[in-house]
């Protein structure tokens, strides 16, 4: 048994141009457009879903526009509650303050003082008085000194009178 085999090939096996073309479409070209109308109908899916999740999305802020339009008014009330709160504790801080420095003030003050003027003005308190012993008046500015209550002592004046010795006092930032 012998076989020939022609390695040259014959211009007779040539296959054609428009063979290749009809072969081609024939049997690829099947599988690309199938795979073409799978893409294009999961566009459409996805498509349909973002849609559906904007419509979704500008209901709730719909919804959320009128919550906010409905409860501004009791937004406004609040917050005008929340500033007579604020203000009204500012208040009875000011008042706790001050009870405290009467208290402090008056409960070290030296029976042998007299006062003829008491003011409080923003933080700062003015006594005016008299005594008939400067060593008292001495003592009580030492004491004031020397527990430091106060921010600010000022003695102002000291004027001999009628009465005895007149003073001044200015006291300011007091700690508690």
């Amino acid at each position: 048994m012998k076989y020939q085999i022609n390695l040259i090939s014959s211009s007779s096996n040539r296959v054609k141009p428009v063979d290749r073309v009809i072969y081609f479409s024939l049997n690829y070209l099947r599988y690309i457009l199938v795979f073409t109308q799978i893409v294009v109908i999961a566009v459409f899916m996805y498509k349909f879903r973002v849609d559906q999740k904007i419509i979704d999305l500008n209901e709730s802020a719909t919804e959320k526009q009128e919550i906010i339009t409905v409860s501004q008014p009791l937004i406004k009330e609040a917050r005008a509650a929340d500033f007579t709160i604020r203000q009204s504790q500012t208040l009875i801080d000011q008042q706790d303050n001050f009870s405290k420095m009467d208290q402090y003030l008056f409960s070290n003050f030296p029976k042998d003082l007299f006062l003829t003027k008491f003011s409080y003005d923003g933080g700062t308190v003015s006594l005016d008085g008299y005594t008939q012993n400067i060593q008292i008046l001495k003592g009580y500015y030492q004491n004031l000194k020397k527990e430091a209550k106060f921010k600010n002592i000022v003695l102002k004046e000291i004027v001999k009178s009628d009465l005895g010795f007149e003073f001044t006092f200015n006291l300011g930032g007091f700690t508690q």
